[in-house]
């Protein structure tokens, strides 16, 4: 039986191989500071689809102001390309040797790229990949335990059409494994805390505001108290502590809005309440973000469930940490529903960055 779980684990870290940590749009749309609070130092980019169209020899403007706000907030940045030498010598020359390029790699083997994390000086813990191709970018920094990035195929402002199907091909070639094989394991992914604990009671929380945390987002019923009661005064003190340091408090329920406003008296007046949140959906969250001007990289999202809360976390970019049920014989039936599923998540969840480890 030991033997049969260790190769169904090994199968299934097959699979996960061509899944990224992170999917964007584009290079543009990185999170600068929440790859900062992730501890990662240097960013790899590959060159053709990720910062120019396939086959370009000329970086747009706009690409090159990016890279140099990189270089200016501390990122060692490099390109790394299966490309030839004759196709990317000149990208060096126009950012002055700042950005080292290495060519011919081929991705997704890993000898050369291990030889560039030497000449880098940088550790593949602390480094992310950046790149259009989950056969080779993505595969490659998932075999070093890079932070994995995929982004859309580059089209900004491409006319040449047989470009643009290159790009969409691409496009339809990641999604034809994403929603066949890959969608599940994602789904574990997504659903997988930066950190478990036992209660709200035991979070370092003076630890998560040095990292420049400012937002804090509880789950109610079964995180600050029993299921339809009233919340353990101690929960209370934390979340009254937590605004005196200056953060913001926010309380998301899925449990009636009705039912939740009951709960003001309670708390200190300034927490906000909300009820009927429908997580893991995304839409009411964002509304209080923009409201509240915070991006998700600022925020920190605690709560008793995987599918609800920590869903919704890792679908945000928010920093997660899952707590034990206050009490877990009495919850709502859809909860024991998902209690059922999280025992799935958590035997073939894989662990995620956590600050706790730092802290070790």
């Amino acid at each position: 039986m030991r033997f049969e779980g260790v190769w169904m684990m090994s199968i299934i870290d097959i699979l996960r191989l061509p899944l990224p940590k992170e999917q964007l749009k584009t290079f543009m749309d990185l999170d600068a500071d929440r790859l900062k609070k992730l501890r990662i130092d240097t960013i790899l980019f590959d060159y053709d689809n990720t910062l120019a169209p396939w086959r370009s020899r000329k970086l747009d403007n706009r690409v090159k102001e990016f890279i140099y706000k990189l270089l200016d907030d501390g990122f060692k940045v490099a390109i790394v390309t299966n490309a030839g030498h004759h196709r990317v010598r000149h990208i060096q020359e126009e950012f002055r040797g700042k950005v080292k390029v290495f060519h011919t790699l081929f991705k997704p083997g890993i000898r050369k790229l291990k030889t560039v994390l030497k000449v880098l000086q940088s550790s593949p813990e602390t480094t992310a990949i950046v790149g259009d191709l989950f056969v080779t970018d993505i595969i490659a920094g998932n075999r070093l335990g890079m932070y994995t990035i995929l982004v859309n195929p580059y089209v900004i402002g491409v006319r040449n059409l047989l470009h643009r199907i290159m790009a969409v091909l691409t496009r339809i070639f990641y999604l034809s494994f994403y929603y066949t094989l890959g969608w599940f394991l994602r789904f574990v992914d997504l659903a997988t805390p930066n950190e478990w604990k036992k209660s709200v009671l035991d979070v370092d929380y003076d630890l998560l505001l040095r990292e420049g945390y400012r937002v804090f987002l509880f789950d109610y019923d079964n995180t600050l108290g029993r299921w339809r009661n009233e919340p353990d005064p101690r929960a209370v003190q934390l979340l009254n502590y937590l605004l005196e340091r200056g953060a913001k408090v926010l309380i998301v329920s899925n449990g009636r809005t009705s039912r939740i406003r009951t709960l003001r008296r309670f708390f200190p007046e300034g927490v906000l309440l909300t009820g009927s949140a429908r997580k893991p959906l995304l839409g009411r969250i964002k509304k209080i973000l923009k409201s509240l001007n915070v991006k998700p990289s600022e925020m920190v999202i605690i709560g008793d469930q995987l599918l609800t809360d920590v869903l919704l976390g890792s679908r945000l970019g928010a920093y997660t940490i899952k707590v034990k049920p206050v009490d877990p014989d009495d919850e709502a039936f859809v909860s024991k529903i998902n209690r059922l599923v999280e025992k799935m998540v958590i035997k073939l969840h894989r662990k995620k960055f956590s600050l706790e480890k730092i802290k070790k």
